[in-house]
């Protein structure tokens, strides 16, 4: 219900896109969708097939995590409504639909015909009321880093997408506290399978979720952040250690190699992707209300500090406003094969 409504209620969204009475719905191809959305929300087309790579990378992640039947959403309603509830095939389909949206301009028109997977995906990931008004910026290590990384064989490449407003307007109750008590800048690391609900339903407090909720509830339920970016990365390095081996599949997609290549890393002299250990580190920056002084010895039913964290009861007093995402790519080391006894 949440998918089609961001569909629908989009002013920007292509009218080619929506659904006709009983009529099957007629989705432009991606190439031509990205055009139409750069020239509606006046960006280089360059700049929203960036968007698009990411929306891809973010979404394959939620589909091949652990708790993909929680966190993948929001998603094509009709992808959700052909799963009927079970996660393994919606991740599925999401996995294959993401595969069309990259190979489409390499196949030969018949079988671009029959890409409607990729063609409806594209066209709900660009639908995405934030899409048009978030800004993307992708960057490379600096060169003196790029010599070191070479000698480790590591790629590494820093994310930000600076969303701004373009979530939305502020609730009314969130204006009001802001108000009272104004706002300060809050950090959130999390694992790569969750940042794409976090970046569309917001930071929720799942304290009550044992598969969820990572670090427990020292200070009680509530969404725990910090006030030092540094300190939300380790967070987010913790939180990727022992990938699963779906997960390290969905990072092996042309949309990774796209945004390393936006980062002007050299993807010709990389080997396949499935020789690479990869990791992503998702840091979320938020404004939240701010906290009573330290010195004051007490909390608020809104937000407590203690010892440079913040812990929010209320996910509503909490907005979004970047993403931090950090891409690395290390060889795997090389096994050789035990030699022949007669060797030894």
């Amino acid at each position: 219900i949440v998918s089609r409504l961001l569909q629908s209620l989009n002013r920007d969204l292509p009218s080619s896109t929506l659904f006709d009475g009983i009529k099957s719905p007629v989705i432009e191809s991606p190439d031509a969708l990205i055009l139409r959305m750069a020239a509606i929300h006046s960006k280089p087309a360059a700049t929203v097939q960036s968007l698009l790579d990411m929306e891809t990378l973010l979404l394959r992640c939620a589909a091949a995590g652990r708790n993909r039947s929680k966190v993948c959403s929001p998603v094509p309603v009709e992808f959700a409504a052909a799963a009927g509830g079970d996660g393994d095939v919606l991740a599925h389909r999401i996995l294959a639909a993401s595969n069309q949206i990259h190979s489409y301009q390499h196949q030969p028109r018949e079988l671009q015909e029959s890409a409607l997977d990729g063609k409806a995906l594209a066209s709900f990931l660009l639908s995405l009321s934030w899409t048009g008004g978030s800004n993307l910026t992708i960057e490379g290590p600096a060169r003196n880093e790029t010599e070191n990384s070479t000698a480790r064989c590591m790629k590494k490449v820093i994310i930000s997408l600076d969303i701004g407003t373009a979530l939305g307007d502020e609730t009314p109750a969130f204006s009001q506290c802001a108000k009272e008590y104004g706002t300060v800048r809050g950090f959130h690391g999390t694992r790569i399978e969750n940042a794409w609900s976090i970046l569309n339903h917001g930071l929720r407090n799942l304290s009550y979720d044992d598969a969820l909720g990572m670090n427990g509830a020292m200070m009680g339920d509530g969404v725990y952040l910090s006030a030092s970016k540094q300190v939300a990365d380790m967070f987010a390095q913790r939180a990727a250690e022992r990938p699963t081996s779906a997960l390290s599949t969905a990072f092996q997609h042309e949309s990774l190699l796209c945004m390393l290549q936006y980062a002007n890393v050299d993807v010709a002299s990389l080997d396949p992707l499935d020789e690479y250990s990869i990791i992503c580190l998702p840091v979320f920056e938020a404004a939240i209300i701010a906290p009573p002084p330290i010195d004051a010895g007490i909390g608020s039913k809104n937000c407590t500090r203690q010892e440079g964290k913040y812990y929010c009861t209320d996910s509503d007093l909490i907005r979004i406003t970047k993403l931090h995402l950090t891409v690395e790519l290390s060889k795997k080391p090389t096994v050789w094969p035990h030699p022949p006894f007669y060797l030894t």
